[in-house]
């Protein structure tokens, strides 16, 4: 059983639905992005007499988690472990050609999308080994690392990203979140939902004529921040107008990914996509957006700052709506998986203060 808990908060005369998504440990802690393994094998029965002082099997090993770490520093949105063989995985080996020696790589995924998921990367190139002979015992190691960083600096790291986030979710762990009344401001009237806790306001105001600017504009102008540190009545006056519960923006469904922020910042402009059950109907895709900006996870009972992402749209068998229209049907859903839709690095100067 998992919780949804929906809460109302008032910025500005306007409602802004915020959805709990409850991808998170059971001890409240960040969600860790579900593991990708990283397998590697040889694969060429012709180098077993290189290794005289070491087994073949052993140096695999030591190759494979070299190439796990590889894969955390340049791909540092999923956590990569090295030596399972469930589904993603990474699967790594050497091929040859003629004179043509290659580390391989495939992704192991799920059924779906059509797409490239197998790359290659030049060991050794004609010539090479009529100055160079093969490496021996542990010296495979260095030598596998180099080319297969080679080919994750190339054009074929867009490439495996593209992959990533169709097949590799980064998280899939769910946990309730305790019910917990909301201390102070609006008063909330609560209605239970077959285990989900939907939080509504007991008063309702209707949007000012003329509408709200887009919380877009007070962002930009507020992002447009120097390197050097605010503080005093400037970093006070900052905060108050970034502070995403008085922000004045278009009543509109949000979210608290359970992503840390401050290790997942570059991703806080993204797109996400967050598939969910819809009790009595199917399976509900919603299309994010990140705002760029932290809120805590969650708003009553704060345990870490997640990405805030705008909710904007809602898939249901292919047929897409605005999230708008089914903000009552948003407490019948069951978060299940969180991907990655499109990655838009946010600059690394850039900086929205939240309270």
């Amino acid at each position: 059983m998992f919780r949804l808990r929906f809460h109302s908060l008032r910025e500005t005369q306007l409602e802004v639905f915020v959805v709990l998504l409850c991808l998170m440990s059971s001890t409240a802690a960040a969600q860790e992005p579900q593991a990708l393994n990283v397998n590697f094998a040889f694969r060429l029965s012709g180098i077993d007499n290189r290794f005289d002082q070491i087994s073949k099997s052993d140096v695999e090993k030591e190759v494979t988690a070299e190439l796990a770490k590889v894969c955390q520093k340049q791909i540092p949105y999923w956590t990569f472990r090295p030596g399972a063989t469930g589904v993603p995985r990474l699967e790594l080996w050497l091929s040859q050609k003629s004179s043509r020696w290659f580390v391989n790589m495939s992704f192991k995924h799920s059924p779906g999308e059509n797409l490239k998921d197998q790359w290659s990367s030049v060991l050794y190139a004609p010539g090479d080994l009529d100055t160079q002979v093969l490496p021996k015992n542990r010296a495979w190691v260095s030598k596998v690392r180099t080319a297969f960083q080679t080919l994750l600096n190339a054009e074929s790291k867009n490439e495996v990203l593209h992959a990533l986030e169709k097949f590799a979710p980064l998280g899939t762990e769910m946990a309730t979140v305790p019910t917990q009344a909301r201390g102070g401001g609006q008063p909330f009237s609560e209605v239970v939902l077959s285990g989900s806790t939907f939080h509504e306001p007991a008063t309702s105001e209707a949007r000012p004529a003329g509408g709200a600017p887009e919380a877009s504009e007070g962002l930009t102008q507020q992002n447009a921040l120097s390197k050097a540190p605010i503080t005093g009545q400037a970093k006070k006056d900052l905060t108050q107008q970034n502070a995403p519960s008085n922000a004045t923006v278009p009543e509109q469904a949000t979210a608290v990914l359970p992503l840390e922020f401050d290790k997942y910042r570059e991703l806080s402009l993204s797109k996400f996509l967050i598939m969910c059950e819809w009790r009595d109907h199917g399976i509900v895709i919603l299309h994010s957006t990140g705002t760029g900006a932290p809120m805590d996870f969650t708003p009553d009972a704060p345990k870490f700052k997640g990405i805030w992402v705008v909710l904007n749209k809602w898939d249901f068998g292919g047929n897409i709506e605005e999230v708008s229209i089914h903000v009552n049907d948003l407490p019948g859903l069951k978060p299940r998986a969180l991907y990655l839709e499109q990655i838009n690095l946010a600059p690394p100067q850039m900086s929205v203060v939240t309270q």
